[in-house]
């Protein structure tokens, strides 16, 4: 009976213990010697609202969006706030394209114009949205490889 209460506290233990650093950044990518926490995304609602209506982005945040599949997939800065560096990167999350300083898209009133689509040169698997300048600051360049880090990577990609 008291091996089966002291695997039982093992278990709360480690799941507790898991669940504490999940939720105190488990997700990032680091690429240029730099790391970020990411906020991923997966579902087609939750890729269209992005970082739509958001009034900042904390220098060590950015969002990952994941793809089922390898794709030319665009990005828009519709209902956006910030500047953002985009980077697409490969399957093998390499960086396969970018776009630096990409401005938020603010129509003039009563235009009916519609926010320009980004779409990589090469296809990709993910897209990494973070703080304008941050590919500038940390060196990074079409061909660096990007390192994921999740506590629990089975679960997250």
């Amino acid at each position: 009976m008291l091996r089966k209460i002291g695997q039982g506290a093992l278990v709360v233990v480690l799941v507790s213990s898991a669940l504490f650093f999940a939720a105190r950044g488990g997700r990032r990518v680091c690429l240029g010697g730099a790391c970020v926490k990411v906020e991923v995304v997966r579902t087609l609602a939750s890729r269209q609202k992005g970082l739509m209506g958001r009034a900042s982005l904390p220098a060590d945040r950015g969002m990952l969006f994941v793809f089922e599949k390898d794709g030319r997939w665009g990005i828009w800065m519709k209902d956006m706030s910030i500047p953002l560096d985009v980077i697409w990167l490969d399957k093998d999350r390499k960086v396969v394209d970018m776009v630096e300083d990409m401005k938020p898209f603010r129509p003039p009133p009563g235009s009916l114009a519609q926010a320009p689509v980004f779409q990589p040169v090469a296809p990709s698997r993910y897209v990494l949205e973070v703080n304008a300048g941050f590919a500038r600051r940390h060196g990074i360049r079409v061909g660096d490889r990007a390192s994921f880090v999740w506590i629990f990577q089975a679960c997250w990609l």
